[in-house]
């Protein structure tokens, strides 16, 4: 007997294969193991999804120890589901109460030291750290006006 549920793979891997009847098929590595799909729509919006860090909702079905990939949703996280038109965007985080463009000091402060030293034989690290800082301080100064 045959199941059907919804759910949210991480597409690792696609090929595409010809079953023994001749027929095309692609064979998906997921998060939750390897799945079949037999519709082409299904695989080139899957085929998207593969190396994007992007979780895929879809519907599969069950026989045995088959698993067949039978719809795609869309993308996104459980309740976050992205709608197949806006395939490929950013999957939108979870805010934890704070203003989704405000980045964490420390990580933003690391992200300027690494630009400032990218390109640069430097052999100061302190000055350089000092110095990405003080224009974050900044920065943060001059947007919380």
């Amino acid at each position: 007997m045959e199941e059907t549920e919804t759910m949210h793979v991480e597409i690792k891997g696609i090929a595409e294969k010809k079953s023994k009847k001749g027929e095309d098929y692609w064979s998906v590595q997921t998060s939750q193991g390897t799945m079949t799909v037999w519709d082409e729509d299904i695989a080139s919006k899957l085929r998207l999804c593969f190396g994007q860090g992007q979780v895929a909702e879809v519907q599969v079905a069950t026989n045995g120890n088959f698993k067949n990939i039978r719809g795609f949703n869309g993308v996104g996280e459980k309740n976050k589901t992205i709608k197949p038109s806006e395939f490929g965007k950013e999957v939108p985080k979870e805010s934890k109460g704070l203003n989704p463009y405000e980045k964490d000091p420390v990580g933003l402060t690391i992200d300027v030291f690494a630009c400032i030293i990218a390109d640069q034989d430097i052999d100061k690290y302190e000055e350089a750290m000092d110095f990405a800082i003080k224009l974050v301080k900044k920065a943060k100064d001059a947007f919380s006006k």
